[in-house]
């Protein structure tokens, strides 16, 4: 099944200064965690950070919320 038919899983996570704590955990989170859970559940992982296109981030987390099967919001470490 190519990914244009699979379900879309879309991750939205923390983002710090790079090489601080907060930075480096929402790197690794949703590679070690969120990732292979949404391709064990045939879900196609994608976040913000790896979009590439050009225009309004605002516009493009918007359109990827609305438009995904599935939203993963990881909220650490707002929930500590």
């Amino acid at each position: 099944m190519s990914d244009e038919k699979k379900k879309q899983c879309f991750i939205i996570g923390p983002i710090g200064n790079v090489g601080d704590e907060l930075h480096d955990e929402a790197f690794r989170r949703p590679e070690l965690i969120f990732e292979p859970a949404a391709r064990a559940n045939g879900l196609v992982p994608k976040r913000a950070d790896q979009d590439n296109r050009p225009g309004s981030i605002t516009d493009q987390l918007i359109s990827d919320i609305v438009e995904s099967d599935v939203v993963i919001v990881d909220l650490w470490p707002v929930c500590d």
